[in-house]
């Protein structure tokens, strides 16, 4: 998740912020069903002077065009980012090759899953299970 929470902070909102850097805290919600990734812009209000809710309200309008992310929504001055299946997917696969130098074979069928039964990938039941399941067995 490192190298999404970098593109994200240097590549998307910083820009859209009109910052060279910022203290972004990215979490994790406790619901997977609220996104992958989560902004609490009640942080930034300080640092950029503006209220939380326009803050997640600019992040979020720089956030719809990247191709990985699914949907972004704010609420009460967080920002809900969830990340497409397929790219949550590829980047599993890779965290395991990198550091593990293998892909066990329960990523494995996790990917075969989700490439034969729902070719859409991003939408359908198979890939919310896929999502789900990769979160307990990953932790992400």
């Amino acid at each position: 998740m490192k190298y999404i929470k970098f593109d994200l902070k240097y590549n998307h909102i910083c820009p859209a912020l009109d910052v060279d850097d910022i203290d972004i805290k990215f979490e994790y919600p406790k619901n997977y069903n609220n996104g992958d990734l989560a902004i609490n812009c009640h942080s930034l209000v300080k640092q950029l002077e503006k209220s939380s809710e326009q803050i997640a309200q600019d992040i979020r309008i720089a956030l719809q065009d990247i191709d990985y992310v699914k949907e972004a929504d704010e609420y009460n001055g967080y920002v809900n980012i969830k990340l497409s299946t397929e790219f949550l997917m590829f980047h599993t696969i890779a965290q395991e090759v990198e550091f593990e130098n293998k892909v066990t074979l329960p990523t494995i069928q996790i990917w075969r899953t989700i490439k034969y039964n729902n070719p859409d990938y991003n939408t359908g039941k198979t890939a919310k299970d896929i999502k789900k399941l990769i979160w307990e067995i990953y932790e992400i």
